[in-house]
C-alpha cells in the first residue's frame, strides 16, 4: 500500500515515486524498441496514464568512433560474395549479425571481395578499417 496524503491537505507529502527495474530478454536484438506506459490506480478513481516511454536496445562497447567514408557493398543482398567499391589492400574486415555478434574477421583481399557463401540468409553489418578511417554498410545474405 502507498499511503499519501492528499495535495489538498499536504501538497509536499502527496507527492510520491516509483522505482522499478526489468531484466531484458538476452535474445533481442540490437536496434529493438520497448514501448512502455503505466496506468497507475488510486483507490477506485480512473487511472492516471504516465508517458509513453521508448528503451532502444543497443551495443554499448564504452569507445565512440566516428564511422567515416562511404562503403559500398555489392551485390546487395547477395548468395556468394560481396565485394566493396571503397577499401585498401589489406583493410582489417569485420562482420556482425544484427544482434552485434561477430561472424566474421578477416582482412580484405586484392579482389576487394569476401566469401559470404557460408553464412546463414539475414541482414549483415560490415565494418572496414583502412587507412581511409572506419567505415560501415550493411548487406543482405539470401
Amino acid at each position: 500500500n502507498i499511503n499519501l496524503l492528499d495535495s489538498g491537505t499536504n501538497l509536499a507529502l502527496s507527492q510520491g515515486f516509483l522505482a522499478y527495474k526489468i531484466r531484458v530478454k538476452s535474445n533481442l536484438a540490437i536496434g529493438t524498441q520497448i514501448h512502455n506506459i503505466a496506468y497507475i490506480y488510486f483507490d477506485i478513481n480512473p487511472p492516471i496514464v504516465t508517458n509513453k516511454t521508448i528503451h532502444h536496445i543497443g551495443m554499448i562497447d564504452g569507445i565512440q568512433e566516428q564511422i567515416q567514408g562511404s562503403l559500398v557493398v555489392y551485390p546487395n543482398p547477395t548468395n556468394n560474395k560481396i565485394s566493396l567499391n571503397n577499401y585498401d589492400n589489406n583493410a582489417k574486415v569485420i562482420i556482425t549479425d544484427i544482434t552485434g555478434k561477430l561472424i566474421m574477421q578477416t582482412n580484405l583481399n586484392s579482389n576487394n571481395s569476401i566469401a559470404v557463401s557460408q553464412l546463414n540468409a539475414g541482414l549483415y553489418f560490415i565494418y572496414l578499417e583502412s587507412s581511409k578511417g572506419k567505415q560501415m554498410a550493411k548487406f543482405v545474405k539470401e
